[in-house]
């Protein structure tokens, strides 16, 4: 792994919230590498399939066996490329829900004349959604994939 992808060491002497902050990061990039994987490597097993399957069964001369399976792995392919969006869109309003709370925070803390690290929001409810929201789509991801493999063997092998 690069030093950029690893997890962050304990610095001696730093803060819990600087420690905290910088965990916090890595949880995030983490997070959205993941989603990055996910949606590519969803969308590209159901282009395939879109795309080589009807081939492959045409040029075999035979009648396709288990239909469903093969819908089935694009319904579970496609919930979870939504799934990916989706958790793209609430963290994307997560963030921005924040700041305006956070700013709101600091201007009130200026106009009581606190300091502006006085008081911090919580985060928004959003944020534990993106969790839930990337598990539904990796057991989504590797269900469709399964069932592809299912459809494969059950037609080709």
């Amino acid at each position: 792994m690069r030093k950029s992808q690893q997890r962050p060491a304990p610095v001696e002497g730093a803060t819990y919230t600087a420690y905290r902050q910088a965990l916090e990061d890595f949880r995030l990039l983490s997070s959205a590498r993941y989603d990055r994987v996910l949606l590519m490597l969803s969308g590209g097993a159901l282009a395939a399939s879109l795309s080589i399957a009807p081939d492959l069964v045409e040029a075999c001369h035979q009648e396709i066996v288990g239909k469903w399976v093969l819908v089935g792995a694009w319904i579970a392919l496609g919930v979870t490329i939504l799934c990916v969006g989706l958790s793209f869109f609430v963290a994307a309003e997560s963030a921005s829900t924040d700041i305006e709370k956070l700013d709101k925070k600091e201007m009130e803390n200026s106009l009581m004349g606190r300091d502006k690290d006085a008081e911090w929001s919580q985060p928004t409810s959003g944020r534990r959604i993106i969790p839930w929201l990337n598990a539904i789509g990796g057991i989504l991801f590797t269900i469709g994939l399964a069932l592809m493999v299912i459809f494969a063997s059950r037609n080709f092998g």
